[in-house]
């Protein structure tokens, strides 16, 4: 089955303070994603970063997904009150040099399974 979704990524930098990792995670969990969730969009799933198989420690600490049907839904969502304050809010926990990534059109397949 596929699936077309636009999908915004944001990477979150670790912060600059390594005393501020809980708290930051803290904050995002607790207060920003509520105030994410009332964006709307079809999808939103957000993960924190755990060292790679070669045991690095990751270059991010969290990476969130949304997902919309249409890029005029995902632009209606960004200009829309609840879009706003979570852009507004990410100045109270993120040090402005995250990375955010659009993709025009992601196409999601499910697995056959294994074998």
């Amino acid at each position: 089955m596929l699936a077309r979704m636009i999908n915004l990524s944001v990477l979150y930098h670790f912060p600059e303070d390594s005393n501020d990792y809980d708290a930051f995670l803290q904050y995002y969990e607790n207060v920003h994603i509520p105030i994410a969730q009332r964006v709307p969009m079809d999808a939103l799933s957000w993960g924190r970063c755990i060292p790679g198989p070669n045991g690095e420690k990751p270059r991010y600490i969290v990476v969130a997904q949304l997902q919309w049907s249409t890029a005029e839904a995902m632009a209606a969502a960004n200009m829309s009150p609840a879009g706003q304050a979570a852009y507004a809010d990410q100045a109270n926990f993120s040090n402005g040099y995250d990375i955010v990534m659009t993709e025009g059109e992601s196409v999601s397949v499910t697995s056959a399974g294994p074998g």
